[in-house]
């Protein structure tokens, strides 16, 4: 029996935290991946495009509210919580004979990844909005 490789809640969160809802929606996929639910995991990339996409949006729109660091940690607690309730918790990882931890390397490698994909998005977004116009005057 071949042992899957599964993210914790834990790596979930700080991978969500640090590398935003790329990172978030990719450890959920591949969990998902890892249970064979491929029902979920597409569920999961199609939610997580669309959080990106009105993440984006309130970005460019709440300029004046200072929100800080509560948007990301809604969202990272919100892809801790989906992990830790319809797919694993620590312990189930660590008592499982067919599921075990991502390294953490690889969790640093693709949070950081995942955080130049989104500030990719977002600068390249914002240019390309700027540009044409359609930002709301500063």
């Amino acid at each position: 029996m071949q042992i899957k490789k599964v993210y914790s809640p834990g790596q979930t969160f700080g991978g969500a935290l640090l590398g935003g809802p790329v990172a978030a929606t990719y450890f959920i996929y591949r969990n998902f991946q890892a249970l064979d639910d491929m029902i979920n995991a597409k569920k999961a990339l199609l939610i997580g495009c669309a959080s990106l996409v009105v993440l984006f949006c309130a970005t460019i729109f709440l300029v004046d509210v200072d929100l800080g660091i509560l948007i990301p940690l809604a969202y990272s607690f919100g892809a801790s919580h989906i992990v830790s309730s319809f797919q694993f918790d620590k312990e189930k990882i660590k008592q499982s004979d067919s599921f075990d931890f991502v390294s953490e390397w690889q969790v640093i490698g693709i949070t950081i990844i995942s955080f130049i994909i989104v500030l990719a998005i977002f600068v390249g977004g914002i240019t390309l909005l700027d540009t044409a116009g359609l930002l709301p005057p500063a």
